[in-house]
């Protein structure tokens, strides 16, 4: 049985667990060792690999439960994405928030510079990377409120998105750079990007909601479409109306595309270590 079928299989059965348990509709949880800070997650086909920030050198794997170093120099690792290529080898990418930097596992690096630098604990949050004529990366910076106590506290910006064309083992260059236009929400809150996913040809953003000089309680989850211009494609998904109070007070930090729908992933300092798998098939929107 190839690995992908058998994981499908394993999603299935316990899809049909948590639906005895009382989870959401579509909700697998999935039990993991490695960061309780998780801050991405990568589909790997028959399983995941995820990062943290309380983690700097290794990466973890599931099920197989495994560790992997992280590229030298990376620091404060955010995201990462495993991308299978034509030759059937796959490409690996790293997001390390300090020197905003993204790194593949063939000494490739491209460091994004000053616009994408963290400021007041605010930096760059997601990689995703998928394969077409040629490689393209999307990196998103958080945005939001800055982190208290700060002088810009009651600041906010708006997430960016940057977009570039990967060469394996050297980089990139050519980068382009918009805001996305993210909506202003009525609660006073306002959202920062937290993760990026391509799926098929459609690049999603997860977006978590903060209030100045904090960014409790998380009141809004939101997962958008962008097109190249950074504005919205089609409805969001919100996942504090498709979740219910199952999503509340997580700082959901992690998002990957499956082929029944996405992964998830959120930090936290104490208690259970777990990713959340969502069925889900996204309604299609206008090119």
């Amino acid at each position: 049985m190839r690995p992908v079928f058998a994981f499908l299989l394993l999603a299935s059965l316990a899809s049909a667990a948590s639906a005895a348990s009382g989870l959401p509709a579509g909700v697998t949880e999935l039990e993991v060792g490695g960061p309780l800070e998780i801050s991405g997650v990568a589909w790997l086909g028959d399983g995941y690999a995820v990062v943290g920030d309380d983690e700097p050198d290794e990466g973890f794997t599931w099920p197989a439960g495994g560790r992997f170093p992280l590229p030298s120099g990376l620091d404060d690792p955010e995201s990462l994405d495993a991308l299978p290529l034509a030759d059937g080898s796959t490409l690996w990418f790293f997001l390390g928030e300090d020197h905003a930097r993204v790194a593949d596992d063939r000494g490739g690096r491209l460091d994004l510079g000053p616009e994408f630098a963290e400021i007041c604990g605010r930096g760059v949050e997601g990689v995703s990377a998928r394969l077409g004529e040629a490689i393209e990366v999307a990196v998103v910076l958080e945005g939001g409120f800055f982190s208290s106590p700060c002088a810009q506290a009651e600041a906010w910006r708006k997430p960016k998105l940057a977009r570039f064309t990967w060469t394996p083992g050297v980089g990139a260059s050519a980068v382009r750079v918009v805001e996305l236009d993210v909506v202003a929400l009525d609660d006073g809150q306002r959202f920062r990007a937290t993760d990026v996913a391509w799926k098929g040809e459609e690049l999603w953003v997860l977006l978590g909601s903060g209030s100045p000089g904090s960014t409790k309680p998380y009141r809004h989850t939101w997962m958008q479409r962008f097109g190249d211009d950074g504005k919205p494609k089609g409805e969001p998904l919100k996942l504090e109306d498709r979740w219910g109070a199952y999503r509340d007070g997580r700082n959901w930090e992690a998002l990957d595309a499956t082929p029944w729908g996405f992964v998830l992933g959120f930090d936290t300092k104490k208690g259970r270590q777990f990713l959340v798998e969502m069925a889900w098939d996204a309604p299609s929107v206008e090119p």
